[in-house]
C-alpha cells in the first residue's frame, strides 16, 4: 500500500478543516470586537497561496507516484498542496528568523 496519495488527501483535508475553523473563530472574534479585519485578512494568506499555485500549475504537470499495480497521478491540486506547504514552511522559517534577530538586537 502506497501512503503518498493518502498523505496528499490528508493534507487537503487538514487545509480545509483549518480554513473552516479559522473562518468560524475569526468571525466570532470579529463580532465580539476582539480582532480587526486586517488580522482576518492576513489569516487568508495560505488559502490565497493555494489558489495561486493551483492556477499557475504547469499544464504538463502530472506527478506520478508509483504503486505496485501501476501508477497514481496527482494533478494541479496535488501540486498546489505541495507548493503551499513548502511556501508556508519557508515563510514560517523566515518569520521565526526575523523575530529572533529583532529580539536579539533589541
Amino acid at each position: 500500500m502506497e501512503f503518498a496519495p493518502i498523505i496528499i488527501y490528508v493534507c487537503l483535508a487538514l487545509i480545509g478543516i483549518g480554513a473552516l475553523l479559522i473562518v468560524g473563530f475569526g468571525g466570532l472574534n470579529l463580532s465580539r470586537g476582539k480582532s480587526s479585519p486586517l488580522t482576518l485578512g492576513i489569516i487568508a494568506v495560505p488559502l490565497l497561496i493555494f489558489v495561486i499555485f493551483y492556477f499557475i500549475a504547469p499544464a504538463d504537470f502530472l506527478a506520478t507516484l508509483q504503486k505496485a499495480d501501476g501508477s497514481y497521478s496527482v494533478g494541479p491540486g496535488g501540486y498546489a498542496v505541495m507548493m503551499t506547504a513548502l511556501t508556508m514552511l519557508g515563510l514560517g522559517t523566515v518569520g521565526l528568523l526575523v523575530t529572533t534577530a529583532r529580539g536579539f538586537f533589541k
